[in-house]
């Protein structure tokens, strides 16, 4: 029996969202047909993950890498070109003594061909601002002489040329049609496929239990691109307009930055009818979604969107911006708004229509249940196979590591 094939896998920080999420499973769907090596510079419990994630990744069975870090890095969001800059010059080193090098957040130049699993723009500070505006204001000494020489030590310290070299034999994998689309229209940069993330089933079937009770839910990271203090304000607008809506916000909120005291500032101003729950996985977030009927999605220029996925296949009838990969998830234009002002309407349209509100959510729930982990595991390995050239199989399985010079 022949050996397995040797896969890298990597991602640079491991944290809670869509794009951790795609490497956990990616590790899953291949630990049992490949020997794997998984590189990320964050301290990572594999219990944890597992958790998180929902996923049965056996630790015995692989190998893990910690990259290293810069001495005063304890975050994903820190210093992120220095870092990635060390990242990539490390996954790179490591490349020749793998059959194939997955990165499963944006490019990485391995130094060889790969294959990189497009998450957002944030590998390119121009195209981010063009598709996603609203980062501009958050972005540290934008535009800068500073902000210029910060980017150009994290050219430094990756060592390449900037940009994965066309004609190598990379495979490049946008995580939806918007984003591919996107890609090739604005960086001209070739996309061999889309491989939507996987995406854990929800709720139970929701379509018996009535929209009577108007409890929104506003789930994922509490940042400024996720715009919730406009979503907020979008709600308060609706509770204006003569509708009792309350809402739970359901994910990481950072008291040391100015941009989450002020949202916890608002949470405390509205707290008849806004609460917090913090961050949620599991079993926890599985039964609020349940619990929940209603969702309003905000961020624009979003490249996928798990959250709206998640909450599209619970039930919760959700709202999101018409430009991003959101709205390429649900897919019905009485979900989608151009503006905040449209938002309202839209929302308010649906909580004064019961009987169309149910046909919405219907067929909102056909349209998200499209996305799953068993179809990202199918299309993971297919990919692969064909990178390899070869397909997957039951082989030998090495002792993790015993190959790799340590």
């Amino acid at each position: 029996m022949p050996p397995r094939p040797r896969i890298l896998i990597t991602h640079p920080w491991m944290g809670q969202g869509g794009s951790e999420a795609t490497a956990a499973w990616t590790v899953m769907a291949l630990q049992d047909l490949a020997e794997v090596t998984f590189v990320t510079a964050s301290r990572l419990e594999w219990e944890t993950i597992n958790a998180v994630h929902q996923t049965a990744i056996d630790p015995a069975g692989i190998t893990l890498r910690r990259a290293p870090r810069l001495p005063s890095v304890r975050s994903g969001t820190q210093l992120v070109a220095l870092q990635q800059g060390l990242f990539t010059r490390y996954c790179r080193s490591l490349a020749r003594h793998f059959d194939a090098c997955i990165s499963t957040y944006n490019f990485l130049d391995f130094g060889r061909a790969g294959i990189q699993l497009l998450a957002d723009f944030s590998w390119d500070d121009a195209l981010q601002r063009l598709v996603n505006p609203s980062v501009i204001p958050h972005l540290k000494a934008h535009g800068t002489l500073l902000r210029r020489a910060y980017l150009a030590g994290g050219r430094l310290l990756r060592g390449d040329g900037g940009a994965v070299p066309e004609g190598r034999g990379d495979l490049v994998l946008a995580n939806s049609q918007w984003t591919a689309d996107t890609m090739g229209r604005v960086s001209g940069i070739p996309v061999d496929g889309v491989l939507y993330p996987p995406v854990v089933g929800g709720a139970e079937e929701t379509l018996a239990a009535p929209l009577e009770e108007h409890r929104f839910l506003i789930l994922g990271r509490i940042s400024p691109e996720k715009r919730v203090l406009e979503m907020l304000r979008i709600l308060h607008e609706v509770r204006r307009r003569g509708h009792p809506v309350r809402v739970t916000l359901a994910g990481a909120l950072d008291h040391e930055t100015g941009y989450g005291r002020e949202v916890f500032g608002l949470i405390q101003e509205w707290s008849d009818w806004v609460e917090w729950s913090g961050f949620l996985s599991g079993a926890a977030k599985q039964s609020l979604l349940a619990r929940r009927g209603w969702a309003l999605h905000g961020a624009t220029g979003e490249a996928f969107g798990i959250a709206v996925a998640e909450l599209g296949q619970a039930g919760c009838l959700t709202f999101v911006p018409a430009a991003g990969g959101a709205a390429e998830i649900l897919d019905l234009p009485e979900l989608q708004y151009r503006s905040d002002k449209e938002a309202v309407e839209r929302i308010v349209a649906a909580l004064e229509d019961p009987v169309r509100a149910q046909r919405l959510r219907g067929e909102m729930m056909a349209r998200a249940s499209r996305f799953s982990s068993g179809r990202f595991v199918r299309e993971i390995h297919g990919w692969v196979e064909k990178f390899l050239g070869s397909p997957l199989a039951e082989s030998r399985r090495l002792p993790a590591g015993e190959w790799l010079p340590r």
